[in-house]
């Protein structure tokens, strides 16, 4: 398989907040998926960022 969507390192942080530290992930070809947690945890900031919608590197 390979690789089609690589993260190092994403970080994100609402004003004192940190809801994202340090996430890396690799996705593969063929592979499902799923991102599961609490409400507020990060989910949806993390979709927003693999999908480049609020991507902003440190």
């Amino acid at each position: 398989m390979s690789i089609i969507i690589e993260c190092k390192n994403i970080c994100k942080e609402y004003g004192d907040k940190t809801i994202l530290n340090n996430i890396s992930l690799k996705f593969y070809s063929n592979e499902k998926i799923g991102i599961v947690g609490n409400n507020g945890c990060g989910k949806t900031t993390l979709a927003d960022i693999l999908s480049k919608e609020k991507f902003n590197p440190r």
